[in-house]
C-alpha cells in the first residue's frame, strides 16, 4: 500500500491482519531550497527518509505502481497530477487525462516522450468525487507521436480515493479538513498517501 499526501508517503505491507510500515518519507521539489531546509529540520533524528520528487517518483511511486500495490490518498487525481512529468487529454474518453512519470529523448525526432517501458495512469472523472483509474502504456505512432495511450491491464491500477469513500459513507462531499474532523483523524495523517502490498 502506498499512502500519498502533497509531500509525504507511507509504504506498508499486510502481515497477517496488521499493516506494517516499511518505508516512511517526505519528498521535496527540486530547486526549492527553503522547502529542503524546513524538511531537513523535520526529518533530523526521525525514521523519515527525505529525497527529491524525482527520486520518489522513480524509486517509490513507479516501483509500487508496477507491483500492483494499492495506492491510497484523499484526492488521488490531484496528488498524481503533482507527481507526473507529462500529461495529455485522452482522445478516447471525454473526461479523461493521461499522466506519465518517466520521459526519454526520442533519437529520431529529438522530442521528449513518455517512456514506453514505464506505466502511466489514465484518470477519467465521473463527478466531483469519483474517478476511474487505469494503468496505461504509452503507444508510439509514426504518424502522430502524441497519440492516445494503449491501455494495458486496466485492472492493475488499484487506487482508493478517501474523498470518494467519505462521500459514500456520509452521502456528503467534504474537504480533507472537514472529513478529518468528522472521522476524528488528524488532518496531517489524513493527507498522506499510502501504498499497500498484500
Amino acid at each position: 500500500m502506498l499512502i500519498l499526501s502533497p509531500s509525504v508517503y507511507i509504504c506498508a505491507e499486510l502481515e497477517g491482519v496488521r499493516l506494517v510500515a516499511k518505508e516512511i518519507g517526505l519528498f521535496h521539489r527540486d530547486g526549492h531550497p527553503d522547502e529542503v531546509r524546513v524538511l531537513n529540520g523535520f526529518v533530523r533524528g526521525s525514521a523519515y527518509e527525505l529525497g527529491a520528487l524525482d527520486v520518489f517518483r522513480r524509486k517509490v511511486f513507479l516501483k509500487y505502481l508496477k507491483a500492483g500495490a494499492l495506492i491510497v490518498g484523499y484526492d488521488p487525481p490531484f496528488k498524481i497530477s503533482r507527481i507526473a512529468v507529462k500529461w495529455n487529454k485522452s482522445q478516447k474518453r471525454r473526461r479523461a487525462f493521461s499522466f506519465y512519470f518517466r520521459l526519454f529523448r526520442d533519437q529520431n525526432t529529438g522530442k521528449m516522450r513518455p517512456s514506453g517501458f514505464e506505466p502511466g495512469i489514465s484518470i477519467e472523472s465521473l463527478d466531483a468525487s469519483k474517478a476511474v483509474y487505469r494503468r496505461i502504456k504509452y503507444k508510439f505512432e509514426e504518424v502522430d507521436a502524441e497519440r492516445e495511450e494503449n491501455e494495458q491491464h486496466p485492472s492493475d491500477a488499484h487506487i482508493i480515493s478517501l474523498k470518494t469513500l467519505t462521500a459514500v459513507l456520509t452521502g456528503e462531499l467534504y474537504t480533507l479538513k472537514s472529513a478529518s474532523e468528522i472521522f476524528g483523524t488528524p488532518t496531517r495523517l489524513a493527507g498522506c498517501v499510502g501504498l499497500i502490498r498484500g
